[in-house]
Formats: C-alpha cells, sequence, structure tokens
C-alpha cells in the first residue's frame, strides 16, 4: 500500500531518517538512488544519496543540483519541500523477507514498487491559474530520492520505501521548472497501492510463494498475504501497526468518525518516536529471530526453502476483459463518471498477482471495455468514463422530457377550488403546475419552502377532476412520511415499480405519478419512472432540490434533466420553517450557498458552540437540559452526521437518561448493519491467488 507525508523543514530528514533506516548503528548508512523523468532531467538519473548529499540538500533549499540558482520561481516560508510517498507489503512478505532473509522478496518489493511509483508520476502536474478558475497540468516528471528501510521503529520487519518526491516538476511548454501539483497523485494514490500489491503478488507466486487473500471486516478484499504464515507471527511483528491502530481508534471516539488519508499520515507522523534505538542490523535480525518459537521458526524455513527450491516461472494471468467488465459494473452501480484509475484500481483488486498491468491499461480504452471518455487528457488514469448505457439512458431521458412538452392537457383544474394558500408564491406554483401542459414537470423548493402545503393544494385539485394519483418516495420511511402529511397511497417508487405498474396497468393508464425528494432519484429509478409514464401515458411531477439531496445508486437524474433538458421548474424560493427573523436569514443564506455567512450568523445567535474533543458529551448534556431531564422529547431533536457519531451521542444520551431515573436498563437484541456491497461487489466474484494460477 501506499501512503503519503508532507515535508516541510526537513533540514534532517536525510541524515537523521531516510539514511539511517528506522534505527541507528554507528557506521551503517542507507544509500539512497534518485529516480523519475525529473530526475534524469536534472543529471541525477540512478545517482546514489549519502546522508550528506549535496543534491538532495539543494533541492530542500529550492536550488538547482548543479549550483545554477534558485530551481522554481517562488520561495515562500514554511512551504513544502519534499512529499515522501511511503510502499510497503503485508507483514508477512516482510517476515519472509527480512527475518527469514529471502533477499528475492527484497528485489520483488523493489521492482514492483517503483514500478508503482513510476504510475504516479504520470499525473505529475502543475497548477497554472488561482482561485475560482484553478487548473492542472500534467507534466509527468518527478524528481524522487528512493530509500528501501527494512524495520520498523519498534524493530519488528517492516520492509518499505520512501520515495522522497521534491517540489519542483519540469513544464516542458514554459521550458522551466515549477511547483509540483500532486492533486491527482493523492487521488491516485489507492490505484498506485493495488498496481504494486498485483505487481509484487505476480513476483511472489513467481519465486515459488502461494498466496492468500485478506478481507476486511466487510468481505472486502485489502491485500494479500503468503500463505504459511500465520496470522498470530504477522500481529506479533505488527507493534507500530497496532500503535497507530490505537491512535486511529481514539480519533474516531472523540472526533466521531474515521480519519481521512491525509488524517492517518499525520497519526503516524505523530505516535512515532523521533528517537532512534541505537542497535546494528545482525542485533535487529536476532532480537526479531528471539520472538519466534522453535517450532515457528523451523516452519518458516521450510516455508522458505520450499519457495527457493521451487523452479521459477511466470504464473497464468487472467484475461483483462471480463475482470474489468465486473469492476465496471460494480462501481458503475454506484457513480455514473469515473477517473481511470478507479476503475484500474478496482480491477486490479479483483484478481492481485493475476494481471498484466500494461495488457489491462490497454482494456481499458478498448471499445469492448464499454466506457466512453467524456474529456479528452493527456494522460489516461486521469481520464474521465461513462458506461455506454449510463449515458444512452441520460440522453434518452433528457429527449423524452422534452420531446414531450406541450403535448397534454392541462395537468389539472386551476380555477375551481377554493384553494388555501399561505404565500402569493405558493398560490403561483400551484397554478402553474395545474396549468402545464408537459407530460413532465418539476416542482423545486429548498427545505422549508412549502412544497409540502403547495402539493395538498394541487392534491386537492386532481382528485376533484377524478384523476388517480401515485405519490412515490425513494424510502419507506419517507412513504411513511408522506403518508402522515395527508398523502394516505404514497408507497416507494421501488414498490410502484415492481408492483402496481404490473398489476394496476388500468389505474396507472392516464394517472399521475408524483414523485418527492426527487433529487434522490438514480438515473436507473429515474429512467424506469419516465418508461413507465411514457408507456402508460400518464404524467409526471417531480418534487425536490437537486442541491439538496442525491442519490445513493448513479446519476444525479433530476440535475440532468434540469441542465439539459427543457423540464419546467416552478420554484418555490421563500422559506416558511424558520420563523424566527435572524434564525430564517441565516437558513436563506446557507441555501444560497453563502455558508460562511449563514453560519456566523447563527454563532451570533449563539446557536453554534465547539466543543473539540468532548463535542458529543456536551451535546448529550445540551440535550437533557432542552428536554428537563428527558421529560419532555416532543421539542428537540438530537441529530448527526455520521453513524459513528449517533451510536456515541445515542449511547451518551441513554446513559444520562438512565441516570436520571428515565429509562431502565435495558436487554440486548440483534440488528443487522449494512455491509454496504453492490449487486457486484468483490466478496461475491472474486479470484484468489491461487485460484489464476
Amino acid at each position: 500500500m501506499f501512503t503519503c507525508a508532507k515535508i516541510r523543514d526537513g533540514s534532517t530528514y536525510l541524515s537523521s531518517h531516510l539514511s539511517a533506516n528506522d534505527y541507528y548503528a554507528e557506521g551503517e548508512h542507507v544509500t539512497g538512488n534518485w529516480m523519475g523523468k525529473g530526475a534524469e532531467l536534472l543529471g541525477l538519473q540512478d545517482q546514489p544519496i549519502g546522508k550528506d548529499d549535496v543534491a538532495f540538500e539543494a533541492l530542500r533549499l529550492n536550488q538547482h543540483p548543479c549550483g545554477s540558482g534558485q530551481l522554481t520561481p517562488r520561495n515562500v516560508q514554511d512551504s513544502i519541500r519534499f512529499y515522501d510517498f511511503q510502499c510497503a507489503p503485508h507483514k508477512s512478505v516482510s517476515v519472509m523477507a527480512i527475518t527469514l532473509g529471502d533477499g528475492r522478496l527484497v528485489e520483488a518489493h523493489d521492482r514492483a514498487s517503483r514500478r508503482a511509483m513510476a504510475e504516479l508520476e504520470k499525473l505529475a502536474a502543475i497548477q497554472t491559474s488561482q482561485g475560482h478558475r484553478k487548473r492542472r497540468e500534467t507534466t509527468g516528471n518527478i524528481c524522487a530520492a528512493a530509500f528501501r528501510h527494512d524495520a520498523s521503529r519498534d524493530l519488528d520487519p517492516q520492509l518499505h520505501t520512501h520515495f522522497v518526491v521534491a517540489n519542483a516538476t519540469w513544464d516542458s511548454r514554459s521550458r522551466r521548472w515549477l511547483a509540483l501539483e500532486t492533486h491527482d497523485m493523492f487521488k491516485a494514490i489507492r490505484y498506485a497501492g493495488k498496481f504494486y500489491q498485483n505487481e509484487l503478488a505476480r513476483e511472489c507466486r513467481r519465486l515459488g510463494y502461494e498466496l492468500d487473500i485478506v478481507r476486511n471486516g466487510k468481505g472486502v478484499i485489502e491485500g494479500f498475504q503468503i500463505d504459511g504464515v500465520p496470522p498470530e507471527i504477522c500481529q506479533r511483528f505488527s507493534k507500530r501497526r497496532s500503535e497507530i491502530e490505537v491512535a486511529i481508534s481514539k480519533f474516531a471516539v472523540e472526533r466521531g468518525r474515521e480519519p481521512t488519508v491525509a488524517e492517518i499520515a499525520s497519526i503516524s507522523k505523530d505516535t512515532r518516536t523521533y528517537k532512534l534505538r541505537e542497535i546494528t542490523t545482525p542485533q535487529v535480525l536476532v532480537a526479531q529471530l528471539s520472538q519466534l518459537r522453535a517450532n515457528e521458526l523451523r516452519a518458516l524455513e521450510h516455508l522458505r526453502d520450499h519457495a527457493i527450491s521451487t523452479l521459477a516461472r511466470e504464473p497464468n494471468l487472467l484475461q483483462p476483459q471480463p475482470l474489468l467488465e465486473t469492476a465496471k459494473h460494480h462501481l458503475f452501480e454506484r457513480y455514473s463518471v469515473l477517473a481511470a484509475h478507479e476503475v484500474l484500481a478496482e480491477t486490479l483488486n479483483q484478481a492481485l498477482g493475476c494481471l498484466d498491468s500494461s495488457r489491462l491499461l490497454n482494456a481499458i480504452s478498448s471499445p469492448e471495455a464499454g466506457l466512453v471518455p467524456l474529456d479528452k487528457t493527456t494522460e489516461l488514469l486521469n481520464q474521465n468514463f461513462a458506461t455506454k448505457e449510463g449515458l444512452a439512458l441520460e440522453r434518452w431521458a433528457v429527449s423524452f422530457v422534452t420531446s414531450t412538452r406541450g403535448k397534454f392537457r392541462p395537468l389539472g383544474p386551476a380555477t375551481t377550488i377554493p384553494f388555501e394558500f399561505s404565500s402569493d408564491e405558493q398560490r403561483r406554483v400551484v397554478m402553474e403546475t395545474l396549468n402545464c401542459r408537459d407530460q413532465v414537470c418539476a416542482i423545486r423548493g429548498m427545505a422549508g419552502a412549502g412544497k409540502t402545503s403547495s402539493l395538498r393544494e394541487i392534491n386537492r385539485a386532481l382528485s376533484a377532476s377524478g384523476q388517480h394519483v401515485y405519490y412515490l418516495a425513494p424510502t419507506a420511511s419517507a412513504a411513511k412520511v408522506l403518508r402522515g402529511d395527508g398523502f394516505g397511497t404514497a408507497t416507494t417508487v421501488a414498490d410502484f415499480l415492481t408492483n402496481h405498474v404490473r398489476q394496476d396497468k388500468d389505474r396507472v393508464r392516464g394517472s399521475v405519478l408524483v414523485v418527492d425528494e426527487a433529487g434522490l432519484q438514480s438515473n436507473q429509478l429515474g429512467g424506469a419512472i419516465l418508461k413507465a409514464a411514457q408507456k402508460a401515458s400518464a404524467r409526471v411531477l417531480f418534487v425536490g432540490d437537486s442541491r439538496q439531496h442525491v442519490a445513493v445508486e448513479a446519476g444525479d437524474f433530476l440535475r440532468i434533466l434540469e441542465r439539459h433538458s427543457q423540464l419546467q421548474c416552478f420554484e418555490l424560493r421563500d422559506i416558511r420553517r424558520q420563523v424566527g427573523r435572524e434564525y430564517n436569514r441565516a437558513i436563506r443564506e446557507m441555501a444560497r450557498g453563502d455558508t460562511q455567512t449563514g453560519f456566523d450568523r447563527l454563532r451570533k445567535l449563539g446557536w453554534v458552540q465547539e466543543r473539540r474533543t468532548s463535542y458529543l458529551q456536551a451535546a448529550a448534556e445540551a440535550f437533557l437540559q432542552q428536554t428537563d431531564n428527558g421529560r419532555q422529547f416532543n421539542q428537540t431533536l438530537a441529530v448527526c452526521p455520521t453513524w459513528v457519531e449517533n451510536y456515541q451521542l445515542t449511547d451518551a444520551i441513554r446513559t444520562r437518561l438512565k441516570a436520571a431515573g428515565q429509562l431502565r436498563d435495558g436487554h440486548s437484541i440483534v440488528v443487522n448493519d449494512s455491509l454496504n456491497w453492490t449487486v457486484h461487489s468483490w466478496p461475491i466474484r472474486t479470484a484468489t491467488g491461487r485460484g489464476c494460477g
């Protein structure tokens, strides 16, 4: 896998860390090497790097290594001087390579990690403009110092390579060195990790080792390990990883969410012991071997000797096209547009060690892949793709909405019903909707703008004219809310498409389909609604706000129709739910996109309070104060943005309610937690390291 850290000063990074391994022994030094197309342009390619390397220090100071002066145009105080990309295998590889001394695995790691870093190099870029017009142009070259280490700070076997990339890249257009823009490199870091794992797995199989796939708690593939190295040994030699995982768990408890990739890198750095232990390499090896019992050591030695005695051969590989097809179906179930590196990463993850990466890169661009490039970039990995099927569905939906404009009689009687309106705006929207002659139209309004009350008046008119109306919602809970608001026949979109369309054909014909929370409709479900309407000559009224919600599955259906078709949208702009003047103003500002001003206004009202790591405990205390220790729940709502926070806040509130005597001791029940799989998730269909050999 790959991780990355930013180095701002780095004045002692070379001498105290990179050239000293992760422990210190007088007279022992790690020698690095320059790599990358940028290093070649600087005349450094493959040159050795010692602990006092002049070129490394020059780059740290933003100077040209040849001594000709400043390298990039700007020198900014406390700016980033290096990006440290770190690449490491599974612990079982480190155990066999370092503790058991199979140097072939060390060489395999070197080849695989350099190939993977070369893939990231393809995405090196510069920033060409500032502010809202910020753009990136790919340069495809870096200057990196590669240092391989073989132990962790806890002296466990930990084979890993630091690729310390200078903050400079050559721009051939302006013919000068500019600051490196790593945005695309960071986005593709999972691809680089999977590329590395695939290359290393191929090498391990070629060297005579059998592999097992490693999965996380939800059954999703994370990597591979060498078969025959027991998990308990890997855990025993993972003291540093255990330390980081404890810190990650503490972060999740304090913040109510899992840390990001950048935050994990920061946690790793913050938990690292900066003082190096003084010990020699032979002593490190003795310390590692002493942690193995005699029978464990014999078993690992037998595993190594058997692999070495096995005649090296190139393992059988799988055809990339079927695997790419499965990856496509898996990913595009949730996304309508993806970068090539995302599709490639999933494909590699499906069959680690069983794919030729160059053939896979060719396959993704072939017509057989069924992917359509949406933009032209100089680098394939950055190319955005959609599926042919997804694009065809979007184009059909846009064409259908536009071609059916004005083809029907008015939706409902707009003059014979004694309507009840709370505003002129609602009157206008209701009248415009009922007078609409399009087969498909929409009512758009942000939260609290009065969509539901307007819909009630439209329902009265439609019912009075004898039209049958289906009220549809994206989820069962949303349908229940609709029924509570007076729309008694409300059901889910899925139930309507599965049951009513087939069983109630006569009632569906000529009916009105009112789709609430339309911003949550995926392309697949949105298209199915329109096809059902087309077949039954039914009218469709979408109600919602594409700015407020997005679908879980692929596509942003309502937004696509708003932007690309001639869909008529009757808009409610005035927010009515928040009655307090300043509160209402704050909500309006945030709804317009001016989030900062809105939050500042709420802060002045005293409604925004920050408690840093104790914010969930403070929220629980505030909840009990607002509810008179749990005696009055009807005016107070506790809401959390993540499930982790939800569980923690709920537990804190329940603990306090028990202490206040408002809750008795409960009993445990079994609940099902979503694994977040798709129809084509890897736990269902996957190849193992053995299965493709």
